[in-house]
């Protein structure tokens, strides 16, 4: 497996985390309630493969961003400890 495109980047009071490339996927899981603050991640899905993902201001996101890009299958419940869309 190549090395995945990454970029991250501080504007003002916000930090945000790019991981993968997003053409082609399927579905979206958001992590962090958009109802309450800007912080969220959202992870971009292929049959299942989380293949790429976003984040603002979830630095412990963007770690398990990095775990899980590239696998097989994950349980997208685990993406989501506060509100799935």
């Amino acid at each position: 497996m190549s090395a995945l495109p990454w970029s991250r980047s501080d504007q003002y009071d916000h930090k945000l985390r790019i991981a993968g490339l997003n053409n082609g996927y399927d579905d979206i899981v958001l992590s962090g309630d958009p109802t309450s603050d800007r912080n969220r991640t959202c992870y971009y899905l292929r049959q299942g493969e989380p293949v790429a993902a976003d984040s603002v201001n979830r630095p412990g996101d963007s770690m398990t961003t990095n775990g899980i890009l590239g696998q097989v299958a994950v349980d997208t419940t685990a993406l989501t400890p506060e509100v799935a869309v």
